[in-house]
């Protein structure tokens, strides 16, 4: 694992004890590896430092204690580039018809529903139209026309509205 910045960064979550507000910090460079007592003491100090920077001078109150309340570690691994899958799709789509409103137009009409992943590249699909996919369900409006990319995508343009 690398760390997403030189040095990385391992944010803390930490509040006055008596107090709502959290402040949100990094943990002192080199990264904590243990919670020894030195560790936390530079942790409460550091809290402590920026919240004065906060809240002003003299707002902390070190007997009221801190508390740290969230640890997150931000890393970035190497994994292997995932390859890009087109649509396979090569025939003409079957579109099956469903009455829906149509904002636009303010009143009910007759929509061709199709499913995304028989929709071959290039197909242009007209609006009112829905094309709906196992894990989204896209409206084309009146005046827009959608065209599947290479890559799979969902490209929509807006060509104007026809009343």
């Amino acid at each position: 694992m690398e760390s997403a910045t030189p040095g990385g960064r391992s944010p803390i979550d930490s509040r006055v004890t008596t107090t709502t507000p959290t402040l949100t910090g990094p943990a002192h460079a080199p990264r904590p590896t243990s919670s020894t007592p030195a560790t936390v003491r530079a942790l409460v100090e550091r809290f402590e430092e920026t919240y004065e920077a906060v809240y002003g001078r003299g707002a902390g109150f070190r007997e009221a204690g801190v508390e740290l309340t969230t640890f997150r570690v931000e890393a970035i691994g190497r994994t292997p580039k995932p390859s890009i899958r087109g649509p396979v799709a090569a025939t003409t789509p079957f579109a099956t018809k469903r009455e829906i409103f149509e904002p636009v137009l303010e009143r009910w009409v007759s929509s061709s529903i199709y499913q995304w992943l028989s929709l071959p590249v290039g197909y242009r699909v007209a609006g009112p139209a829905v094309i709906e996919h196992p894990e989204t369900t896209v409206y084309v409006g009146v005046g827009q026309t959608a065209q599947i990319d290479p890559a799979g995508n969902l490209d929509i343009t807006f060509e104007g509205i026809v009343s």
